[in-house]
């Protein structure tokens, strides 16, 4: 199993329907992430925080963090498994991994 963060701090436009109700968003806040494999890693955490401007100071620059990782299956590790992680921190357009 393998994923990858797609956007962590993006914004969407459009709209979606439900049941009977369209409902229409501009600048939403937007996590996109994409996951596949033949399984779910048998570990897994996931967390994000985003856009830490609301009702801080003008000059505030907009960002966000992802922290993600898991214990997967690989034929590279031994005994099967490895741990995978990745930090990332977008702020002031600048985009920082660990």
């Amino acid at each position: 199993p393998h994923w990858q963060v797609l956007m962590a701090h993006g914004t969407s436009t459009g709209t979606f329907t439900w049941g009977d109700t369209t409902y229409e968003f501009e600048d939403a806040p937007t996590y996109a992430e994409k996951n596949w494999g033949g399984s779910f890693p048998r570990k897994w955490f996931w967390a994000q925080c985003n856009d830490w401007t609301s009702g801080a100071s003008d000059d505030a620059a907009p960002a966000s963090v992802t922290l993600a990782g898991a214990t997967r299956a690989s034929p590279l590790s031994a005994g099967g498994l490895e741990d995978v992680a990745i930090l990332a921190v977008h702020v002031g357009g600048a985009y920082y991994e660990v």
